[in-house]
C-alpha cells in the first residue's frame, strides 16, 4: 500500500470547469471504494489518470484486460468504453481528470497511447500530498485562478506519469515542448 505522511485516501475531491464545458474539466482527488463494479463499459467526456494507491482491480478497455497494483496507474480515455472492477479492497485511488484535449496532447506527444492503459507511476509521499493540497487549493480557488490550477494539475500529472519512460519528466517536458 502507498502512504504519505497524511492519510489523503478518504473522500476528498473537487470539481471544476473551465470555460463551463466537459472540454475544461478540472478535477482530482481521493476516494476510497468498495470491491465490485465500479464501472462497466462506461464512457466519460473527460480524460483521467487514475493511480491505484492499495487493492487491486481489473481494467478493461478495447486493448483487453488489465491487472492494476499499489504503484499503478490506468487511463480512462475520453469517450472511449472501458470497466474497472474492484478485486481486493481496501480499495484506494487518487485521480487527475482533465478535458479531452489534454489526452489529444499527449498521444500526439507520444506520453500515453490507447493500447498500454495501465502501467507503472510514480506518486511518492511528496507528491500525495502535493496532490492533497491542489485538492484544497481547486476546491476553494475563484473562476479567474482556474487557469493556474489546470497548469498545476497538468505538472501533477506528468509527474504521475512520466518516470517510469526512460528519461524521465524530462523526456515528456522535450517532447511536450513542440506540441505547447
Amino acid at each position: 500500500a502507498m502512504r504519505s505522511g497524511g492519510d489523503h485516501v478518504t473522500a476528498h475531491w473537487a470539481f471544476r470547469l473551465l470555460g463551463g464545458t466537459d472540454a475544461g474539466t478540472l478535477s482530482c482527488g481521493f476516494l476510497t471504494k468498495r470491491r465490485g463494479w465500479d464501472s462497466r463499459q462506461s464512457r466519460r467526456p473527460s480524460f483521467s489518470v487514475v493511480a491505484c494507491l492499495e487493492g487491486a482491480a481489473r481494467y478493461s478497455d478495447a486493448s483487453g484486460q488489465h491487472e492494476v497494483h499499489p504503484g499503478q496507474l490506468f487511463f480512462r480515455f475520453s469517450g472511449r468504453p472501458h470497466s474497472l472492477e474492484i478485486t481486493a479492497v481496501p480499495w484506494r485511488e487518487c485521480w487527475i481528470s482533465l478535458g479531452e484535449p489534454i489526452e489529444r496532447l499527449l498521444i500526439a506527444a507520444g506520453l500515453i497511447t490507447y493500447v498500454e492503459p495501465v502501467r507503472a507511476g510514480t506518486m511518492t509521499p511528496a507528491w500525495l500530498d502535493e496532490m492533497a493540497g491542489e485538492v484544497d487549493a481547486l476546491r476553494s480557488a475563484g473562476e479567474a485562478d482556474l487557469p493556474l490550477h489546470l497548469v498545476r494539475l497538468q505538472g501533477l500529472l506528468l509527474q504521475m506519469i512520466a518516470p517510469p519512460m526512460r528519461g524521465g519528466l524530462d523526456l515528456a517536458r522535450r517532447r511536450l515542448a513542440p506540441a505547447l
